[in-house]
């Protein structure tokens, strides 16, 4: 029978650890990381002032492996350059540290960056403040240099290290843990802050990658709005036709990859896999792998079931799928955060509604204007005519401009006031039914 498979046949003679290996390397270059590459990609290359970059989407949605693959093109893209000067460090990436007292600690986070850069003897580095004089005292008639990192000299560190280096992209995984600072919007955008003037200074361009907690940094103010780009990497989802397909050519492509000796049929039971991994294909991944390992410990073992390996590796999906309450947990935190991304990119409405309350140009302005003072000026008329209409004796006094005759009051009355704003449709409520379709 022709060999057909994308692996050689001598990789089912290798010991389970390498086939192993060979499976939990390969990635799916699907449609959303193709799209979220090729976006990052863009805003590495023409920076413009969208130095802050956020990638957000679900857990197992792949960010993480896109954030390695990012750096692997970062560095491949000025290959040829490295080798006229090899001290250009032109990416790097590292991963967020999770705050241990539940409060973001940017001594860990300096350290971090510095370690990604290969930077050298960094509980050494020496503190010359902003003034470039280093921190000295005399102790024992000794004079003591300071070099205990604290987070002002560490960040001076990585500014210098950044620049020095000519990075053009940081790649910082794990972002979410920013919004990890106890202090309310405040202490948030202070954090977000901080990550602008960085890049700023170095001209660096910082991509963040997260789960959607990332969200309510985006929109703190509207300085840090408009300097930040934002890529979303989605899950795929059954209740569309086209995405449907696309999942369904993913598990194929895993299918004929498991290094089994009988190819085993998943594509017919992709809604079964979509519902462990609810769309999500590192989710997938991760499942897969874990079945796979159970397979490759359990073939061959004496006294073991006497299955094929692909009967044996659909038996353990079942064994390694996440709880009930954990795929509930996920889904939960993904309708959230896609109806807190539908919300952001779909406010028309509420736009409509703020710019309805201040004019739209200077000439409606000035509009606006001319109307309030003939509205003024007919209110003042319509007074001096009234009172000059009552002034005579029994009653038969000139009549100003604003008299009134057989009860009735006569004169120019003041034009109504015009509003002027900016006119849009509101869109409907969305409707989520992804927690049906998982």
């Amino acid at each position: 029978m022709e060999w057909n498979r994308p692996f050689p046949t001598e990789l089912l003679l290798q010991p389970p650890k390498l086939r192993y290996d060979y499976f939990f390397d390969k990635i799916i270059a699907h449609p959303h990381l193709l799209a979220a590459r090729k976006d990052i990609r863009r805003y590495i290359l023409y920076p413009s002032e969208d130095r802050l970059v956020y990638v957000f989407g679900p857990t197992g949605a792949g960010k993480s492996t896109l954030a390695r693959k990012m750096l692997q093109w970062v560095i491949s893209d000025v290959l040829k350059d490295l080798e006229s000067n090899p001290g250009w460090i032109p990416g790097a990436y590292a991963e967020l540290p999770n705050p241990l007292r539940a409060i973001y600690n940017w001594t860990d986070h300096h350290i971090s960056i510095l370690q990604a850069i290969y930077e050298e003897c960094i509980k050494h580095k020496v503190d010359f403040g902003e003034n470039g004089e280093p921190s000295v005292r005399y102790t024992g008639g000794k004079l003591i240099v300071d070099r205990a990192p604290n987070p002002e000299a560490l960040r001076r560190a990585v500014e210098h290290c950044l620049i020095n280096r000519k990075l053009r992209a940081l790649l910082l995984d794990e972002a979410h843990n920013l919004g990890k600072v106890g202090a309310g919007a405040r202490g948030l955008l202070n954090q977000m802050d901080n990550m602008k003037t960085m890049a700023n200074r170095t001209k660096t361009v910082h991509v963040l990658f997260g789960t959607y907690e990332l969200l309510p940094l985006l929109h703190l103010s509207g300085q840090s709005s408009r300097r930040t780009a934002k890529v979303h990497l989605e899950r795929y989802r059954i209740d569309d036709a086209a995405q449907e397909q696309v999942f369904q050519g993913i598990i194929a492509e895993f299918q004929e990859n498991l290094p089994l000796s009988e190819e085993p049929d998943l594509v017919s039971e992709y809604k079964y896999l979509y519902q462990g991994s609810m769309g999500c294909v590192g989710l997938l991944k991760e499942w897969l792998d874990r079945a796979l390992a159970r397979t490759l410990e359990d073939e061959g073992v004496e006294g073991g079931s006497g299955q094929n390996d692909a009967a044996l590796f659909r038996h353990h999906l079942d064994l390694e799928i996440l709880s009930d309450a954990e795929r509930i947990a996920i889904i939960q935190e993904i309708n959230k955060g896609e109806q807190e991304v539908w919300t952001m990119n779909d406010r028309k409405g509420e736009f409509a509604l703020h710019m309805q309350v201040r004019p739209i140009s200077s000439k409606a302005a000035k509009e606006q204007k001319s109307v309030t003072e003939d509205t003024q000026l007919g209110n003042e008329e319509a007074q001096t005519g009234e009172t000059g209409g009552e002034a005579g004796t029994g009653g038969k006094g000139k009549k100003g401009i604003g008299s009134k005759k057989g009860g009735t009051q006569t004169g120019t009355p003041g034009r109504k006031r015009k509003q002027v704003g900016l006119d849009m449709d509101h869109s409907d409520v969305f409707a989520d039914e992804a927690g049906d379709a998982a």
